[in-house]
């Protein structure tokens, strides 16, 4: 499953039944929040956008969508109103992530998760691309946008430190091509690292 028109499928895959009232982070111009809609005809769907000409479009597609900036703006939305907050690359690209999630999960209702969608600064192609001194500044997940290297340990502990229990449902990603693995095994052992982190 790949990125679709700008929407990113895994998302949709992890939403529950039971999700009813939806909020999307960084919701762009409303595409993943319409697909929400096209799929599921009882949710409410509500984005915030910090960019006003793409939140003028998403405010046409979703049920609302404020214009404003998570870290720094007030929310207006009711404490433990939300059953599924999505976040989608937009934790890798916050000043402070941790302050980021403990302002969203205020948000959530008791069974209320976050479903997010991270970047792992860690993976093989960000590796070899260090590696090889070869880093452009449109690479994921060394991209200009990105404030904060994730990986998948810190990425436990964000959620952890936010008051969160983290769980890695789905894992994107190629597969480490065999040459690749097989050189990088020596010093994943050196270092006692867990392979399945690439």
């Amino acid at each position: 499953m790949k990125d679709i028109g700008g929407i990113n499928e895994h998302l949709l895959h992890e939403i529950r039944a039971q999700d009813r009232k939806i909020l999307v982070i960084d919701c762009g111009d409303g595409r993943l929040g319409q697909r929400i809609k096209q799929l599921r005809e009882d949710v409410f769907v509500i984005g915030i956008e910090p960019d006003e000409n793409a939140a003028s479009i998403a405010l046409g597609i979703l049920d609302t969508v404020h214009t404003l900036d998570v870290e720094t703006d007030i929310i207006p939305i009711d404490a433990e109103s939300i059953d599924c907050i999505i976040v989608d690359k937009a934790l890798q690209a916050s000043r402070d992530p941790v302050h980021f999630l403990r302002k969203l999960i205020s948000f959530l209702s008791p069974n209320g998760r976050v479903i997010a969608s991270i970047d792992n600064a860690q993976h093989f192609s960000s590796l070899c691309s260090l590696v090889a001194g070869d880093v452009q500044a449109h690479d994921e997940p060394i991209h200009r946008n990105n404030v904060t290297l994730l990986t998948a340990p810190t990425i436990q502990k964000l959620f952890l430190d936010a008051g969160l229990m983290p769980s890695f449902t789905s894992v994107i990603g190629d597969k480490v091509p065999e040459g690749v693995a097989e050189a990088f095994m020596p010093l994943v052992r050196q270092l006692r690292l867990n392979p399945n982190f690439f």
